[in-house]
């Protein structure tokens, strides 16, 4: 439900008239711009494509900075690949720098401790508090599947939190048990609660979920009071029986969920029973599917309280995408002699038709390209002859922007039943359709179709194990994953020929012939655990080492001295380059001079209080050398009606 002045409602949401009131909206509303899966880098090699994804992720963060937002949240996949060329790592650097860097106070108070936030950084301390440089409009970002650490435990969201550019949160250090603790916001009488969780892999987050190994903290204290907001990145529709994560598992406390991986734009929120659903979608098409080519949008989200509204901002620099399926049946085209170049001649003149649109259609930015994307989902069944859809392209090059694949034929395939043989001709279909089929059960039927057929036939090796390290490589580009699996499974197997001292070459095809009638015994979901392992071991073995810290202190951090103050002018006196001196930032200086130490409680599952606590800045507003932030445990429920106090490991942060 959306009341009539575009407030989301429900039963934890009240409508809040009085946010329409600039006054209220500038002292007690927390502006956020929203976006997801922005794919820089997508088709970079590319001379007609080749900036599409810079050109839209500009437009977003021009939209922030238009809106004077309080933070950019972004909902993972900023990459389109694990390890960006260089280009692309250099043209997002300058674009943050360009668009986030300024001398506009954030008035966004920032409540929980870093050091716990940002725990996997070498600076953890949220950006716009930095002494050392200057943050206007905020960057907060989770990793997707495309840009994740499994590699190497590195990936390009850590160069950019390293630069201070981004806030980079949400990285699991343990995939046995995963703990969600939120960032803690303050602006005015707005309080909100940040939820992030990069990407995991889907069947892996969806066991921890079901064996109660995903803890997600909430604040205790007044927690009514708080406007709670999860950022996740995982398949939101049903791949699988496990490759995907229902939005039952988040906790019905929540009241909005950015919800990132899925392309297609459903930015208007859902409300689910409990919450209310966004999901953004791509800034950039990187697959010519019907689902890419709606309207790409991202949206300014604006909490009130306990009430938020939306509102979608129209990406105008979008390569224009028009999508459209032919059924060769429907058509006055009959299979007969020829018919062919009748078929080509109806594509070219949808084609034709569709160009045309583009031109009619054009936005007028002028940052939009002016050749669209176009493809003809071409359906020839019933005896129809294909053409050569790569020479059909030729006559279009220069006006459309893909011109070597504007045709896909597709033909309409009977449902088989489980067991049924697969043929290569079924996988190109599969793939051709962008079938929601997985890459592991693609090539778990394919190996059981053809060895049924005696075709072809793994004596030695799983072809679970296989699928894993197949889908490894084509997901995450992890070109070691197939020859560590292999190589698992090769020592595995001379283990247990060794160790029975099996030599004969009929005793040794004996043997295999048992362990692959053992393997079918093996519980599913074991076996898989033990293949992840392998390929977990295989990442290890390659991760970055940092150099060692050369600190005489590991626990303090240094401050960067600041430069000298430089004049404001008209804007109030003189303020330092670094945050040391900006004693009127808002509501963050005026909250720490008059509370002292903020004391923020966080509950977790089993009712254990978990205290994170912050040191108050030192009164003459200069940075002081040392400022200890302390972590501790306290158990609630005690026989002597007090709370027994733990200290835990020491760290320091910096206000």
């Amino acid at each position: 439900m959306t009341s009539s002045d575009g407030l989301s409602q429900n039963s934890n949401t009240t409508a809040a008239n009085n946010m329409l009131d600039n006054d209220a909206e500038d002292e007690d509303t927390i502006k956020i711009l929203l976006s997801t899966d922005n794919h820089v880098g997508y088709n970079e090699k590319c001379e007609v494509r080749g900036n599409d994804s810079l050109t839209a992720f500009e437009e977003v963060l021009q939209h922030a900075k238009r809106h004077d937002v309080d933070m950019i949240l972004l909902g993972g996949d900023l990459f389109h690949e694990n390890k960006p060329s260089r280009r692309m790592v250099n043209s997002v650097i300058q674009l943050l720098r360009k668009y986030t860097t300024g001398d506009k106070p954030c008035q966004l108070e920032f409540l929980s401790d870093p050091s716990i936030n940002f725990k996997q950084s070498k600076f953890p301390v949220v950006n716009y508090e930095d002494p050392n440089i200057n943050i206007s409009y905020p960057v907060f970002s989770i990793h997707g599947n495309h840009d994740d650490p499994s590699m190497g435990n590195l990936c390009a969201l850590d160069v950019l939190s390293s630069t201070g550019l981004v806030n980079y949160f949400g990285k699991c250090d343990s995939l046995d048990k995963v703990q969600v603790s939120p960032l803690l916001f303050r602006k005015g009488d707005t309080r909100l609660a940040l939820f992030g969780l990069g990407c995991i892999r889907d069947e892996r987050l969806h066991r921890l979920f079901e064996q109660k190994k995903v803890q997600i903290l909430r604040c205790k204290e007044d927690a009514d009071m708080w406007f709670n907001l999860f950022t996740i990145h995982q398949n939101r529709a049903k791949h699988g029986a496990k490759d995907y994560i229902p939005e039952s598992f988040l906790g019905d406390f929540m009241d909005f969920v950015l919800w990132g991986h899925e392309h297609e734009c459903r930015v208007d929120p859902e409300f689910n029973g409990s919450f209310w659903v966004s999901q953004p979608g791509s800034s950039v098409a990187t697959s010519l599917s019907e689902g890419e080519a709606k309207p790409k949008y991202c949206a300014l989200m604006k909490i009130h309280k306990k009430s938020f509204s939306i509102e979608k901002l129209r990406l105008q620099t979008v390569r224009p995408f028009y999508f459209e399926d032919i059924i060769l049946k429907s058509t006055d085209i009959k299979p007969e002699a020829f018919h062919e170049r009748k078929v080509m001649r109806y594509c070219k003149e949808r084609v034709e038709t569709l160009i045309q649109l583009a031109g009619e259609e054009h936005s007028g930015h002028r940052g939009q390209p002016a050749l669209p994307l176009v493809r003809l989902r071409v359906d020839h069944s019933g005896g129809y002859e294909t053409f050569n859809a790569v020479q059909f392209g030729q006559q279009f090059v220069g006006r459309v922007a893909n011109p070597k694949d504007i045709v896909l034929f597709t033909k309409k395939r009977q449902a088989r039943q489980r067991g049924d043989i697969l043929n290569l001709d079924d996988v190109e279909a599969l793939v051709s359709e962008q079938s929601h089929e997985t890459i592991e059960s693609l090539v778990n039927r394919f190996l059981g179709s053809v060895e049924e057929r005696g075709s072809l036939k793994l004596d030695a090796l799983s072809e679970r194990g296989l699928s894993k390290a197949v889908g490894e490589f084509v997901k995450k580009d992890d070109n070691e994953a197939i020859h560590a699996m292999v190589n698992h499974q090769i020592s595995s197997i001379n283990t247990s020929l060794n160790s029975k001292n099996i030599g004969r070459d009929a005793e040794i095809s004996e043997h295999l012939e048992g362990l692959k009638v053992e393997r079918t015994t093996l519980d599913p979901r074991e076996e898989d655990q033990q293949f992840e392992r392998v390929l977990e071991e295989s990442q290890k073995s390659r991760a970055y080492v940092p150099p060692p810290d050369l600190d005489d202190d590991p626990d303090t951090v240094e401050p960067v001295p600041s430069k000298p103050v430089r004049g404001r002018g008209s804007r109030g006196g003189q303020r330092g380059r670094g945050r040391g001196g900006r004693a009127s930032r808002g509501a963050r200086a005026k909250s720490s001079a008059s509370s002292g130490s903020l004391l923020v409680d966080v509950t977790n599952s089993d009712g254990e209080d978990v205290l994170v606590v912050k040191a108050t800045p030192p009164p003459s507003g200069k940075l002081s050398t040392k400022l200890p932030v302390k972590r501790y445990k306290g158990i609630q429920d005690d026989s002597d009606d007090d709370d027994d106090y733990l200290p835990g490991k020491k760290s320091c942060a910096r206000r």
